[in-house]
C-alpha cells in the first residue's frame, strides 16, 4: 500500500508541475483508475490519507471531489434497494457509509482550518461534502447520525469561521471572494446540520 500511495503522489507531482494539458489530464485519469483498482475499505483509508497529506491544494480538492462522488454513489445504492434488509446490509458494509465520514471531513476541516489555512481550496471542498452528505441524509436518512456527529459538524463550520482572517491573510489575492466563499458554505453547512436536527 504505501508503493501504491507513493506512485499517486508522484502523479500529483506531475499533474501539477506540468505545463502540458493533456499530462494533467492524464494525470487525473490516472490517480482515477488507481482508485477505482483497491477494494472499497481500502479506497476509503487511501482517499483520507492522500486528502490529508497531499501537498497540492488542486489535487486534493480534485480527490475530496473523488471521494463525494463514492458517497453519492452509496447513497444512490441505499435509496434503490429494495428492502430494508438490503439497505442494513448497505449500512453495515459500505465503508462510504458509515460516520467516519463524518469524523474524517469534520476533523479534517477543524485542523485546516487552525493550522494550515493556505488549504482553502481543500476545506471548500471538504464543506460541500459535509454540505452535500448532510442533504443526502435529510432525505434517505442512511447514517442515523446522532446528535454528538451534528455537533462535531456545527463545531467544524465554527472553526472555518473563526479561521477567516487567517485564511483571507493566506491568500491575499483572493482574499474577499475566499472568505466570502468558505464563510458562506461554513454557513450552508451549519444550516443542514440544524435542519437535521430538527428531523
Amino acid at each position: 500500500m504505501a508503493l501504491w500511495f507513493e506512485v499517486m503522489q508522484a502523479v500529483s507531482h506531475v499533474m501539477v508541475g506540468c505545463p502540458l494539458h493533456e499530462v494533467r489530464l492524464a494525470g487525473v485519469h490516472v490517480l482515477q483508475t488507481m482508485f477505482t483498482r483497491l477494494a472499497e475499505k481500502a479506497r476509503f483509508r487511501v482517499f483520507t490519507s492522500f486528502i490529508r497529506t497531499c501537498p497540492h491544494e488542486s489535487v486534493s480538492a480534485l480527490v475530496v471531489n473523488g471521494f463525494k462522488n463514492e458517497v453519492r454513489d452509496e447513497y444512490e445504492a441505499l435509496v434503490a434497494a429494495g428492502t430494508d434488509e438490503e439497505r442494513d446490509v448497505l449500512r453495515r458494509e459500505s465503508a462510504f457509509l458509515q460516520h467516519d465520514v463524518f469524523e474524517f471531513a469534520t476533523g479534517l476541516v477543524s485542523e485546516l482550518a487552525a493550522h494550515h489555512p493556505h488549504r482553502a481550496e481543500t476545506l471548500a471542498s471538504l464543506l460541500a461534502l459535509i454540505q452535500f452528505i448532510l442533504l443526502r441524509e435529510r432525505v434517505a436518512q442512511a447514517l442515523r447520525l446522532p446528535a454528538t456527529v451534528l455537533d462535531r459538524v456545527t463545531a467544524a463550520s465554527d472553526a472555518v469561521d473563526a479561521a477567516l482572517p487567517a485564511i483571507n491573510a493566506a491568500a491575499p489575492d483572493a482574499a474577499v471572494q475566499t472568505g466570502m466563499m468558505l464563510a458562506f458554505s461554513a454557513g450552508c453547512v451549519r444550516d443542514a446540520a440544524a435542519a437535521l436536527r430538527a428531523l
